[in-house]
């Protein structure tokens, strides 16, 4: 096998066939060629951004399975990410220090909402 074949098969990147290191936004193995593409896209990988005050929530897929997944061997991957962001004090972006990973986009939906809801409270609404 080339090694352009190996950084595609989904296969060579995992140790446990149950416990993928790359995942495509429905939760299914991929290779690494695949992943860096759609992940390069960040359009594609964008589910949702909601400005509130100065800061903003946003929900990408990462694709990269964490948490008590890889460890603990939960089952759910937290192949997706929910951030509050909003502006430093030097002008930059910075996260406002609350993230929940989830494992489908719909949980991923939801929980752009619960940090929409938070990040109004805190700021109020744009």
């Amino acid at each position: 096998m080339s090694v352009e074949e190996l950084t595609n098969d989904p296969e060579f990147f995992q140790g446990d066939p149950n416990r993928p290191l790359l995942m495509d936004m429905d939760g299914r193995p991929m290779g690494l060629r695949d992943w860096a593409k759609a992940y390069e896209d960040t359009e594609g990988r964008t589910l949702k951004v909601t400005p509130a005050g100065d800061g903003e929530v946003r929900t990408v897929w990462h694709g990269i399975p964490g948490g008590d997944f890889m460890c603990l061997g939960s089952d759910n991957p937290e192949i997706f990410g929910s951030v509050i962001i909003t502006p430093a004090a030097d002008g930059h972006l910075s996260t406002y220090g609350k993230e929940i990973l989830t494992g489908t986009r719909e949980a991923a939906l939801e929980a752009h909402e619960l940090l929409v809801t938070e990040l109004r409270q805190e700021v109020g609404p744009s």
